[in-house]
């Protein structure tokens, strides 16, 4: 008996008899689909991948899977693509940069350059992005239009530079708040035919006291204005959030930042923080463990800076990098609060060009003056803060002393000196100063007992010396990397203080086998692996043409960017009304290759029988024409002729043009068509008008601006006479203004006074 409830135990338990560890169907996706094998029941660590349409770009991940009955992430979206026609881009008088102008497809999170046609100003910034089937075109405005007076005013804030009298349509002014206002809007405001574009608008910022839990700050008031700074003091066990070395918060448009809080130290951390145009090559988990790290990489057209590895420590992540775009320039530098600029502002600046800030009267320059456009964004500008206010008390030094008697607070300029502690050496400058309400650098106090111990190993990399196990203060020992292994950082290391300095890294310089390119082959050998440097030469199949560099080239660890090979084969020729093509049609044809026509009998062709394949489609196609509907020879136009020569027969459809000979006048359309059989009606050819000496005298006449033995007027000019002297003019004669009307004037006559 006993037994027997043990088996019946079994079977229940038993994982195959059980849906506990089953996950509900996964959800399809508009604009893509689920291309793994779908199963009836998806179990335990099951996966999933989605695909999107051609077209639409994937947004999340490519796989999840099934963990404790649930999917481990949302199902991804797929992004739409925007579209851009000509229609749009003539309307914006606008063009791609560098491109012609024609309808193309985007895919989202690409991005675009735009360029004004001549004659008009863009609007910056140049480069826009495709947002899921949305892109924010630039504004163009014209340098044609009318002038603007004085531009608007705002409250709090000024215009840059100083006021002309008009201003060209296509011309800006920049505004800057003043101090404590921040700016929402268009830094700048442009002139468009006559009317100013909007300015924005400067809003006080303000920002209330903090109220810290388990934490102190400093200096304590009731209100801040913007760009005022606290230095933030947690408790013992607790650190301030994000611990980023400088614990300070900054008064901004958006309140303070970081938002000062202090954290207990103790646990794990959450989800890691968000990277624009970055992801996470690992699986996301909602929880993590102290000392567990996750990877970042930037997308496509975008280079990292900082650190891709960030991990959990003390209950927060430390700080993630950035993916920075690396197309385009930079628009105008950022303007800084009582400071200028040196050289004379542009609207646009190249990639490494710089410009210099200087700071106003009774204020000082923190950070460097000089400012570079780097991948599209410019770098940390300075700040210019007033020399006004003190400092608190000097920062602490372990194992290091002040030699003063501490105060709790020192006016700006005033110093301190440190010293180390026996046994201890400094690092830095021992004097530190109150600078702008903050304390210079303080000095570290290292311990000098003892050398090194052996130095630190390095993979993939050898020491050049014979090593020892104990090495003395400033001793050196060299690295180098094996075969295939490039070296990161300096070779020399030495040992200072008790510790080796930084060891360099060998990375991997080689490139794994050759990458496949679709419809490409390889000329010449190809290997396993690929040493930095090497190249790969591809060559397209016939029917396709490469679009970027043929040559992908190694370097260190990574291929450059690889070609496409684009398909410009033609697929089955058109067919035509009352005609065929000789011989058997293909699927594809090969640029260049050509196909004839026949027409059917009774039916003649009005161009060449042959077309062509070209990358762009095929040439134009024959058209076959009932015999029957021929026309003869164009009629004949007294003084005129048609500009080709003349031919006994013509086919339906075919024309002539007509023009008519010097001095005459065409009436009615020179083009004559042959419409079944019959020409259309042809114009005429109206008959210039003469005038010599011996009609100007017979009428005692002569011409009002112009003499000469003869002149000659077409149909329908209107030519003025005067009397001679010692005539005047007829009664009868109603003007001395005449028309020449079908080659002839009716001239006025004049008798004697």
């Amino acid at each position: 008996m006993k037994s027997w409830l043990l088996l019946v135990a079994a079977v229940l338990l038993w994982p195959g008899g059980s849906s506990q560890n089953e996950c509900e169907e996964p959800e399809d996706i508009d604009f893509g689909e689920i291309v793994s094998i779908e199963k009836a029941k998806y179990l335990e660590n099951d996966r999933v991948q989605y695909r999107c349409n051609p077209g639409y770009v994937l947004e999340g991940p490519e796989w999840i899977q099934c963990k404790g009955q649930k999917w481990t992430s949302h199902p991804p979206k797929c992004l739409a693509p925007c579209s851009i026609t000509r229609q749009q881009l003539a309307a914006k008088n606008l063009f791609v940069f560098g491109s012609p102008r024609k309808a193309r497809l985007i895919q989202s999170n690409q991005r675009l350059q735009f360029q004004c046609n001549d004659g008009y100003v863009l609007v910056v910034p140049s480069v826009r992005k495709c947002i899921d089937g949305y892109m924010d075109f630039p504004l163009c405005i014209s340098e044609r239009g009318k002038n603007c007076g004085d531009p608007p005013t705002i409250e709090n804030g000024d215009i840059i530079p100083l006021f002309e009298q008009q201003y060209r349509s296509g011309s800006s002014v920049e505004f800057r708040c003043q101090k404590y206002y921040a700016m929402e809007g268009q830094t700048r405001s442009f002139c468009d035919n006559g009317t100013w574009t909007k300015v924005p608008v400067c809003l006080q910022i303000t920002c209330n006291s903090p109220n810290i839990l388990n934490g102190s700050f400093r200096p304590q008031r009731t209100i801040y204005y913007d760009g005022d700074l606290i230095l933030i003091r947690c408790d013992s066990g607790f650190i301030f959030e994000p611990d980023n070395g400088e614990k300070v918060a900054e008064c901004t448009k958006n309140g303070w930042s970081p938002p000062p809080k202090c954290i207990n130290t103790e646990g794990g951390c959450g989800p890691p923080p968000a990277v624009d145009n970055g992801d996470i090559v690992e699986t996301l988990k909602k929880n993590y463990v102290e000392s567990e790290s996750v990877t970042y990489q930037c997308q496509n057209f975008y280079i990292m800076e900082g650190s891709a590895r960030v991990t959990c420590q003390n209950g927060h992540w430390s700080r993630a990098p950035a993916c920075r775009d690396t197309e385009g320039g930079c628009g105008p530098p950022p303007a800084v609060d009582n400071g200028d600029i040196v050289e004379t502002l542009k609207k646009n600046y190249v990639e490494s060009e710089s410009v210099t800030y200087q700071c106003q009267n009774f204020y000082i320059m923190e950070g460097s003056a000089r400012v570079t456009c780097q991948n599209g964004h410019w770098s940390r500008a300075p700040a210019c803060r007033d020399t006004e206010g003190g400092c608190g008390p000097p920062p602490a030094v372990d194992n290091g002393d002040i030699v003063e008697s501490l105060k709790e607070n020192y006016v700006e300029s005033e110093s301190v000196t440190y010293q180390c502690q026996n046994l201890y050496i400094m690092e830095g400058s021992a004097r530190v100063t109150c600078q702008n309400g903050h304390w210079s650098r303080a000095p570290a106090c290292r311990d000098t007992e003892g050398g090194c111990g052996p130095p630190p190993a390095v993979d993939n990399g050898d020491i050049v010396e014979t090593l020892k196990k104990n090495y003395v203060e400033s001793e050196s020992v060299t690295y180098q990397c094996q075969n295939l292994y490039i070296m990161e950082g300096s070779a020399r290391v030495t040992c200072q203080n008790g510790h080796w300095s930084r060891a360099p890294a060998c990375r991997d310089a080689t490139c794994p086998t050759s990458p496949i390119v679709e419809n490409a082959e390889i000329t010449g050998d190809t290997m396993k692996k690929y040493m930095n440097g090497e190249k790969i030469n591809y060559r397209c199949n016939d029917g396709f043409e490469i679009s970027g560099s043929a040559v992908v080239t190694c370097r260190q660890n990574n291929w450059s960017r690889l070609p496409r090979c684009v398909d410009v084969r033609c697929s089955s020729p058109p067919e035509i009304q009352n005609g065929q093509i000789i011989g058997e049609i293909k699927e594809k044809y090969l640029p260049r290759e050509k196909v004839q026509y026949r027409c059917n009998t009774g039916y003649t062709h009005l161009r060449s029988p042959f077309i062509t394949c070209s990358k762009n489609g095929w040439t134009q196609t024959p058209n076959c024409t009932d015999i029957g509907e021929n026309c003869g020879r164009p009629p004949h136009v007294e003084n005129g002729d048609i500009t080709d020569l003349s031919k006994p027969i013509y086919l339906h459809s075919e024309r002539v043009i007509y023009q008519c000979q010097n001095f005459y006048t065409i009436e009615g359309s020179p083009n004559v068509t042959c419409q079944k059989g019959r020409w259309s009606q042809t114009p005429t050819c109206r008959a210039a008008c003469t005038v010599s000496k011996e009609d100007m005298r017979e009428h005692n006449i002569r011409l009002k601006w112009r003499y000469g033995d003869k002149i000659y007027s077409e149909d329908g000019n209107t030519v003025e006479f005067v009397c001679l002297i010692g005539y005047k003019q007829h009664p009868n004669t109603r003007s001395l203004r005449v028309n020449c009307v079908d080659g002839k004037f009716d001239y006025p006559y004049c008798i004697p006074i």
